[in-house]
């Protein structure tokens, strides 16, 4: 964990809060693996990029902006559950 956004344990937070920014190693190649399924036309591999970047708590919101940037980083914002 790079960076806590809340100050407190046991904070309430709201919806959609940014929570804290983590650094990962499996996240970027993840990132990765998605940016490169997503130039190709095999949809399989597209979903399943999609499903490991979510596992590791992507949200899609962040996965249409890679999607339009196509720039992987080992950095993503972790916000709170809707």
């Amino acid at each position: 964990v790079q960076k806590l956004y809340t100050k407190e344990s046991q904070e309430l937070v709201e919806k959609n809060q940014p929570l804290f920014e983590l650094h990962s190693r499996d996240l970027r190649l993840a990132q990765s693996e998605y940016t490169l399924s997503s130039k190709g036309k095999n949809q399989p591999d597209e979903e399943n990029a999609i499903g490991k970047l979510k596992s590791l708590g992507v949200s899609q919101k962040q996965i249409e902006e890679l999607r339009k940037s196509k720039q992987a980083s080992p950095w993503v914002t972790i916000y709170a559950p809707k």
